[in-house]
C-alpha cells in the first residue's frame, strides 16, 4: 500500500512538472518601441459602458522636436490615445497629439450623454501666447473632436 501510495505521488509529482509552461525572455530588438515605453510619463485608463481609452503620455526626451529650437531644454511629450471597444473581435483606434508642453492635470470622464465617447481633458503650456490653456475633446472608436480649444 506505502510503495503504490509513493508510487502515486512521484507520479503525480512527474506530471506535474512536466505540464507547467515555461516562461521564455527575449531581448527587445526595436528600438523604437524601447524608447517609446522608456519614456511613459503618465498612464490612465478609462472603461465607460461600451469602450476602453488608455492614455500614454510619452516624452520625447529622446529626438529633437520640430517645434523647440536646438538650444532649448524644454521637452514636450506625444499623448497616445488607445481606443477600444470590448468583445473578441474588438475594433481599435490609436490617436495622437503630438508636441504637447506642459501637461498636467490629464482627465477622462464619461461626460457625455453618449456611451461610445468619453471626455478628453487637460493643460498644457501654449508657447506662441506664453499662457497655460486647456484642451477639451470627446473621443470616440473612430474620431477625436476637440472643443472649446
Amino acid at each position: 500500500m506505502k510503495t503504490s501510495l509513493l508510487l502515486f505521488a512521484i507520479l503525480l509529482f512527474v506530471f506535474r512538472i512536466k505540464g507547467q509552461e515555461k516562461i521564455s525572455f527575449i531581448r527587445n530588438s526595436d528600438s523604437n518601441l524601447t524608447r517609446l515605453l522608456g519614456n511613459v510619463r503618465e498612464y490612465k485608463q478609462f472603461e465607460g459602458k461600451n469602450i476602453a481609452i488608455v492614455l500614454y503620455l510619452v516624452g520625447n526626451s529622446y529626438k529633437t522636436s520640430s517645434n523647440i529650437p536646438a538650444e532649448s531644454d524644454e521637452v514636450s511629450d506625444n499623448l497616445y490615445i488607445s481606443v477600444s471597444e470590448f468583445g473578441e473581435e474588438a475594433e481599435k483606434s490609436l490617436f495622437i497629439l503630438k508636441d504637447i508642453f506642459g501637461v498636467i492635470n490629464l482627465e477622462l470622464s464619461n461626460t457625455t450623454s453618449n456611451d461610445d465617447a468619453v471626455t478628453l481633458a487637460f493643460s498644457y503650456f501654449d508657447r506662441k501666447v506664453k499662457l497655460r490653456k486647456k484642451y477639451t475633446a470627446i473621443v470616440s472608436l473612430n474620431k477625436l473632436v476637440a472643443i472649446n480649444n
